[in-house]
């Protein structure tokens, strides 16, 4: 079946094939539509073709999706992206129902792995750059917890700061997935005291890795409670850390089913989460330094401006005056002073 790509617009444009054999509601749908479609494991090589359609000529690849006919393998071709006449970025191309559905899992499933790691590498990298080509800080941020919970699925993602000194935690960014809730200004200024056991664990660099919340320790009971209202079933928060300090963490929530997190999940996420750590810290440094060297020139303006008044009225008042050193010794008259004793300047 054919497809139109609309990488501006982010939508397919399908034909009735395609609508049938993945029973969509209509031939037009989002990218999101079509990604919920791909079996999970290979959804992280998607998005990754969506993310960088421009540095694709061409792309064909064989995967595997839901379909009425439950999971079945297809093979996926889109040719060079175009700019139309709008000035929106397409490309055309097709999908393929492929026979012998058997072998080609089998020759697949080693891929998985390996493309998945690819586009964590390349997604820390990507990272680096996004920080490197933009002053949007905010922005920056909220696209990297945007793409974590693409990999992941449907949740939250954020990043909280701890205020040692209010002894409270805040949440400074944060990305919900759609028909999930947004837990952000329930997050804020909340005490330290009501985490204790989560504090501790995350402040000695431990990071917190749970499929289900129910087996979370006796001892962390009300964060249970916390995390329960915010209907979350599994949960990994990682300690974002400056130096040999811990400032605040990333956290990612899922809501709509229990995770088996792997290994490569927590290496990933952890690399990324100290990057953004690191970014973050630079970039406060960075502006804070932009403050003080703005409040020193403004305050050197201040005193040559100082100094000159008070030269304009030295010269002018009309009175003499004369200036001692801490010794006694005369070192400046005005020009009053000059005048009343007839000495010439």
């Amino acid at each position: 079946g054919w497809w139109e790509v609309d990488f501006t617009n982010r939508k397919y444009i399908i034909y009735d094939y395609i609508r049938d054999l993945f029973l969509f509601p209509g031939n037009i749908i989002t990218f999101d539509d079509f990604r919920n479609k791909v079996r999970k494991d290979y959804r992280i090589k998607i998005l990754d073709v969506l993310q960088l359609n421009t540095h694709y000529d061409i792309f064909r690849d064989i995967y595997p999706m839901h379909s009425r006919y439950g999971e079945i393998w297809v093979l996926s071709y889109l040719g060079e992206p175009e700019k139309d006449d709008t000035g929106c970025v397409k490309a055309l191309g097709y999908i393929q129902y492929l026979l012998n559905q058997n072998k080609i899992g089998d020759r697949y499933a080693s891929d998985i792995r390996t493309n998945n790691l690819f586009y964590q590498m390349k997604s820390i990298s990507q990272t680096l750059l996004y920080f490197m080509q933009s002053q949007d800080m905010s922005g920056i941020i909220n696209k990297i917890l945007n793409d974590i919970l693409l990999v992941f699925g449907r949740g939250r993602t954020y990043i909280i700061e701890y205020d040692w000194e209010s002894e409270v935690q805040c949440c400074t960014y944060e990305v919900a997935s759609d028909g999930v809730s947004s837990e952000k200004d329930n997050l804020q200024n909340l005490s330290l005291n009501a985490t204790v056991w989560w504090t501790t664990q995350l402040t000695t660099f431990k990071p917190i890795i749970q499929r289900n919340i129910d087996f979370l320790p006796d001892e962390a009971s009300e964060e249970k409670e916390i995390l329960a209202a915010q209907d979350i079933k599994s949960i990994m928060a990682v300690p974002m850390q400056y130096g040999n300090k811990v400032w605040g963490y990333m956290g990612i929530d899922i809501v709509d089913e229990y995770r088996d997190w792997s290994n490569e999940d927590y290496q990933w996420f952890s690399v990324l989460a100290n990057v953004v750590s690191i970014c973050i810290k630079m970039r406060k440094s960075e502006e804070e330094a932009r403050r003080k060297q703005q409040s020193l020139e403004e305050t050197c303006t201040a005193l040559d401006y100082s100094e000159k008044t008070l030269r304009q009225i030295y010269q002018n008042i009309p009175v003499g005056i004369e200036v001692y050193d801490k010794d006694g010794y005369l070192i400046e008259l005005n020009d009053r002073e000059l005048d009343m004793f007839g000495l010439k300047s």
